[in-house]
């Protein structure tokens, strides 16, 4: 009954839609307001059912289906309904600019605040070459072969510009069926951070390496070796400047948040905080450089060293909204796709589609297995066969890769939009479907907890709030495979340890980020004593003063440390008790303006 209920708000909303955009809208129409208010709340209408329809999977522990395809199934409902009830095939307008200015920015920037800085870092040598050369290996493999098809006439022809610019766009791949399912296996952390840090740079590098391809090319022009240098020449160029915007953006932020007192006021705080996540992103695109790449490495470095000098209240509110945030535009976009299976006039052409299938998982296996080989010459931590192969099986596209496709400026923009959508949702049910029943096909040794295919219950709690000295440890607050520090084995691919880890700690923390003090750490024990004896003074009061009661609130009442015993757990100074304190956190006076409590409740 309850799902019957569900479908026929969905049909109200559908119908609704279809009438409200189904009209044009003059720009002296007083109605024109009334339109989009509805429009608006329809908006908000499939949201509410998204939201109540991933708590039902997360709550019944409906763990095999991904949140992405039950959220695309609402939005083809909602497709089919609008199809049937409106005369007009244009009736969901889906503006790329939009995606890419209002939906794909908190994403990105979520992405790289909520992963694990220490893991990233130290295994930043076998992510680049997975994302960077990966990336450029599918490009030239999908949009070489694509063109040669086409050339004898086996698909849909593409002139070679248009058919590397294709392979750009289609090679961002989707991270979240990898992430679940290396979550549940008896694998090291290492092996998951190297998934997670590809997928994640991996679109940044498609969209950089898309816009570059475009760039150096005009329209009929021949596509020469000279050409393609300017191309890559384009890529290296935009690459480093948006990583710079970032990083320098991101630590600008870090000093003002130190040596300002602006933590006082949470309210200003995380406004602040707001404004310095879109401003990276803004500053590239308006330089015509990589606002995603530049967003993304913000969001690493502020969540390296920006997050470790707000106010408590402000790391835990930034945590949760931009997680928020993130769900609401994914929900968004993958309901739009649903949408458009059916609300839109599609020109499909069969052997495009099943070819484009076909390339993009050869280009996926001639990135993996390579640089896997590559990577394990260096590494004592192996990615063993099984794991390979699962990586090659979830390399699932997405949305950006559709957005793309909706800005081509090429004459083949239609049907390549339609191909796109298709080895979307390909991806997304069959891949991402399958990928369980692979696990159980080869056997592989699981955890022994169930495997979660759900992003909100993996990916909900987000950065660690405990001390970050170690970046977060096993027993933090982020998802495991985010928290679980990994160390670096001797002779691995990942370098940049032997050098910038070093200089990290000795410089780059000491001036961005406020280390607690001793005296800080020390008035946190002392206020958490306190707290505690208040607390089981007022349980005594409130129990009936029994034996038993008075003999185990005595027990509780007469551990008290020593000076030299509090000396002692003072070690190491960036105790895990100084965050949980807010008077703690603002008694520091490590290189910043003297801070006194905030005047804000907690």
């Amino acid at each position: 009954m309850s799902a019957l209920r569900w479908l026929c708000m969905l049909a109200a909303a559908g119908a609704i839609l279809a009438h409200v955009t189904n009209a044009a809208c003059a720009p002296d129409d007083e109605e024109c307001e009334e339109r989009e208010s509805w429009g608006l709340l329809i908006i908000l209408g499939f949201l509410f059912v998204a939201i109540w329809t991933t708590y039902g999977l997360v709550s019944r522990h409906l763990h095999y289906l991904p949140e992405s395809i039950a959220v695309i199934i609402f939005g083809a409902i909602i497709g089919i309904i609008i199809r049937l009830s409106s005369s007009s095939n244009d009736i969901v307008n889906f503006e790329p600019d939009t995606f890419f200015l209002f939906l794909l920015p908190p994403i990105i920037f979520e992405s790289g605040y909520s992963l694990h800085k220490g893991n990233f870092f130290r295994n930043i040598g076998s992510i680049l070459t997975f994302a960077i050369a990966g990336t450029l290996i599918s490009t030239l493999l999908f949009g070489l072969f694509l063109f040669m098809l086409g050339y004898i006439g086996w698909v849909y022809y593409l002139p070679l510009s248009d058919a590397l610019v294709y392979g750009a766009l289609i090679s961002a791949v989707d991270p979240v069926a990898t992430l679940a399912v290396f979550q549940a296996l008896d694998v090291d952390p290492t092996l998951s951070m190297l998934v997670f840090g590809e997928s994640v740079l991996n679109d940044a590098v498609a969209i950089v390496l898309y816009h570059s391809i475009l760039d150096m090319v005009q329209p009929d022009a021949a596509f020469t070796l000279w050409t393609a240098m300017g191309a890559m020449a384009r890529f290296l160029f935009v690459s480093l400047g948006s990583v710079t915007i970032g990083v320098g953006v991101a630590l600008v932020s870090a000093v003002l948040f130190k040596y300002t007192d602006i933590r006082r006021y949470q309210s200003l705080e995380l406004s602040l905080v707001f404004v310095f996540c879109w401003l990276p992103y803004l500053m590239a695109e308006g330089l015509r450089l990589s606002g995603i790449m530049a967003i993304l490495f913000a969001g690493i470095v502020m969540a390296h060293y920006t997050y470790f000098n707000l106010s408590p209240t402000t790391q835990i509110t930034t945590q949760k909204v931009f997680r928020a945030v993130a769900w609401l535009a994914e929900t968004c976009i993958f309901g739009y796709l649903g949408i458009a299976v059916f609300s839109f006039d599609h020109y499909l052409h069969f052997g495009l589609i099943f070819w484009s299938i076909v390339l993009i998982l050869v280009g996926r296996a001639a990135n993996i297995f390579p640089l896997s080989s590559l990577v394990n010459a260096r590494r004592a931590i192996q990615i063993t066969p099984k794991h390979q192969v699962i990586m090659w099986f979830s390399g699932l596209r997405g949305a950006i890769a559709f957005a793309l496709a909706l800005k081509l400026p090429l004459a083949s923009r239609t049907i390549l939009v339609t191909t796109t959508l298709v080895i979307v949702l390909f991806t997304i049910l069959v891949l991402g479907g399958g990928t369980l029943p692979l696990l159980k096909l080869m056997r592989m040794q699981t955890t022994g907890g169930y495997v979660s295919m759900s992003k909100t219950e993996e990916l909900d709690p987000t950065v660690s709030i405990n001390d970050a000295e170690e970046d977060a440890s096993a027993n933090s607050a982020s998802s495991p495979h985010r928290s679980r520090t990994i160390h670096a084995e001797p002779g691995s691919l990942d370098l940049s340890r032997s050098w910038f880890e070093r200089i990290d700690d000795k410089y780059l923390k000491p001036f961005f980020r406020d280390i607690y003090s001793r005296r800080a750490a020390r008035q946190a024990q002392i206020e958490l004593e306190e707290m505690t004896q208040t607390w089981y003074s007022n349980l005594k009061d409130t129990l009936a003063p029994t034996d038993a009661a008075d003999g185990h609130l005595a027990a509780f009442s007469a551990y008290s440390l020593t000076d030299d015993e509090a000396d002692d757990d003072l070690e190491p100074v960036d105790s895990d008790i100084a965050a949980l304190l807010p008077s703690a956190r603002h008694s520091s006076t490590a290189g910043g303006v003297g801070r006194g409590p905030s005047s804000d409740a907690l």
